[in-house]
């Protein structure tokens, strides 16, 4: 017997931060909360597959859905402790991301490479520093 996912528990419903929801191009957000949910999948074994997400003090109950490559900056620029995350603050931007012959406008997490100049550009102060 196939067991449903009820996708509304695990919190998918929950608003996207756009990028109508900056003010600028870039942006410092603090960390509120890290999340790890599970999302109905019809294209992966069992029906489901694992998502995070972010949220932040500067947008209430909006979040930041993560793909690989922004766990994999977070992980590099904070640790991998997601709970020493919060209360960091981070580099996010304004973003168009393609999917085939289609643009999707989102929000992102800042590439690795890209933080120390933002931070030092902006004249923010990095809360713990990395790691």
């Amino acid at each position: 017997m196939a067991r449903k996912v009820d996708v509304n528990k695990f919190g998918s419903t929950a608003p996207k931060l756009q990028p109508e929801d900056l003010e600028e191009d870039a942006a410092f957000l603090t960390v509120a909360s890290y999340d790890e949910i599970e999302v109905e999948d019809e294209e992966q074994e069992g029906g489901v597959r694992n998502s995070a997400t972010l949220r932040f003090e500067e947008t209430g109950d909006k979040v930041v859905w993560l793909n690989k490559g922004m766990i994999e900056t977070l992980v590099e620029q904070l640790g991998e402790d997601a709970d020493k995350w919060i209360g960091q603050k981070i580099p996010v931007e304004r973003h168009v991301a393609k999917f085939g012959n289609k643009k999707f406008p989102k929000v992102r997490v800042m590439p690795s490479e890209e933080w120390d100049k933002a931070f030092k550009d902006a004249g923010v102060r990095r809360s713990r520093g990395k790691k």
